[in-house]
């Protein structure tokens, strides 16, 4: 008994030291975005456009370090989209992420994304901006994506920064709204 009681106070004791000890690392500090051309990140509109001209091109690299400039720190890419098991999934990724994963697709493949600046909404230092896009390998193509990108943005009084981009392909079940359908006219590609 009497060690059982001596056990339980060493172990007591040593508690505080333990956690201490096994005290998670701090996160790993988010590199500052490189300098942003001040024309790409004068307006939130003219922000989101930004974002179209950078992912869109032939097949080969494409400028990151510009998209880096546009995001904020710790900014996320979302995409929503359906599960094998027919439900929906949300996919959330790091600008790096992001980039890790469209960069090595679009060095073997062209991708133009036409969007256009939809609904909106801001209010003094905040915006959200809801944009119907297509997608396509080559200009004049038929879309193989359509769906609505919305940016959620933010500007420090100097300039914009995108926060999030959240993304949802149309699919059979679920078509765009009839505003962001007749908001991507034919022959803007």
């Amino acid at each position: 008994m009497i060690r059982t009681l001596v056990l339980m106070l060493a172990l007591a004791a040593a508690s505080p030291a333990l956690a201490q000890s096994a005290a998670a690392p701090a996160p790993a500090a988010t590199p500052a975005p490189p300098p942003a051309d001040p024309k790409d990140v004068s307006s939130d509109q003219r922000i989101v456009l930004a974002v179209y001209e950078t992912i869109s091109g032939p097949a080969g690299p494409r400028d990151w370090n510009r998209l880096r400039s546009l995001m904020a720190p710790g900014a996320r890419f979302i995409v929503t989209s359906p599960n094998p098991d027919g439900g929906m999934r949300t996919r959330v990724l790091t600008t790096e992420d992001y980039i890790g994963r469209a960069g090595p697709l679009m060095l073997k493949e062209g991708f133009y994304e036409h969007g256009v600046i939809g609904q909106g909404s801001s209010f003094s230092h905040i915006s959200s901006i809801a944009s119907p896009y297509e997608s396509r390998h080559a200009m004049g193509e038929k879309p193989f994506a359509r769906g609505i990108n919305h940016f959620e943005l933010v500007s420090d009084g100097k300039r914009w920064w995108i926060a999030t981009i959240s993304w949802e392909a149309e699919s059979p079940t679920n078509p765009l709204p009839a505003w962001a359908d007749k908001a991507l006219l034919p022959g803007l590609d």
